[in-house]
């Protein structure tokens, strides 16, 4: 399990909570809710797409971009601070671009960069 240093349950409850949400991000079809100040609160990029646009309220990803099943892990990652071992691995190549893409450095840690670099490409 990754976690980060002072990880808590403090927004684990708000992880795709409907009612709490204030923005959806539809990938593959498939929408989840998320609220604007948790996720821009880790995210500069995210902070500055909401600042510029307090309107949005639907975020559409691209196939291209990311699946589902990626972003999902993504989006946990965000409200919680953890990370199954097991997601790292199977997911560890997708999360990093996407964490790059929207400026999210703590998911850029040492031990991905490792599970990254030392698993055998397809």
């Amino acid at each position: 399990m990754l976690a980060t240093a002072g990880s808590s349950d403090t927004y684990r409850d708000c992880f795709l909570n409907e009612k709490l949400s204030d923005v959806v991000f539809v990938v593959e079809g498939k929408e989840m809710p998320a609220n604007k100040y948790i996720i821009a609160m880790k995210s500069p990029v995210l902070l500055s797409t909401f600042e510029n646009d307090g309107s949005l309220q639907r975020v559409i990803l691209s196939d291209e971009e990311v699946s589902h099943e990626v972003f999902h892990q993504f989006l946990e990652y965000l409200y919680t601070d953890t990370l199954s071992t097991a997601s790292l691995e199977a997911h560890a190549r997708a999360l990093l671009p996407l964490a790059d893409k929207v400026a999210f450095l703590e998911i850029i840690s040492l031990p991905v960069m490792i599970i990254t670099l030392c698993s055998p490409t397809t």
